[in-house]
């Protein structure tokens, strides 16, 4: 990490060459954008690189994207530390705890590691969720706030995924983090 640091400041602040690349002096807010993407990117690479958390974290909840007339819902699910995301569309008629536990059920069993906490952080979803995730065995379910990798991701789909999707709704669009 240190190296990495390292060849970043050099990289950012000063020209330098380096096997026939040179990095040419920035702006001082161009430095500092440089050093914080470097930064997330080696966190990125030590995440992906990292074990897969046994503490799950999952939302139900439609998104900003209209589908054949009809909002996008989503089962999201990831484990704490963010390495293991994966996405499931719903189509709205289809958004109840049968189809839910369904969908959850199938990431669990691609998943590396079997998880024995699930958490979420959506108050409106307690009783879906509640019901959906009790038919799993050896899972504790409780809602909580937190939710940090989750919430991170959603954050990163707001930002980046939702807004390239066909039928996205701008005029729909209000965090998805909004409880």
């Amino acid at each position: 990490m240190a190296r990495y640091l390292i060849l970043s400041a050099l990289l950012v602040l000063a020209p330098v060459q380096i096997a026939g690349f040179r990095a040419l002096p920035q702006s001082r807010a161009l430095r500092a954008q440089t050093l914080q993407r470097a930064t997330a990117a080696e966190a990125t690479a030590e995440l992906e690189s990292g074990d897969v958390s046994d503490q799950f974290e999952v939302d139900v909840y439609s998104r900003p994207v209209v589908k054949d007339g009809k909002k996008l819902w989503e089962v999201l699910v990831c484990d704490a530390t963010g390495s293991f995301r994966r996405a499931v569309e719903l189509p709205s008629n289809m958004v109840n705890s049968r189809e839910v536990r369904k969908a959850v059920a199938d990431i669990i069993e691609e998943a590396p590691t079997r998880p024995t906490t699930i958490r979420f952080f959506r108050k409106q979803m307690l009783n879906m969720l509640t019901i959906a995730l009790q038919g799993i065995e050896d899972v504790e379910v409780l809602p909580s706030r937190n939710t940090f990798a989750l919430r991170a991701w959603l954050t990163q789909r707001e930002k980046e995924v939702y807004p390239e999707m066909e039928g996205y709704s701008a005029a729909a669009v209000q965090s998805t983090m909004d409880d």
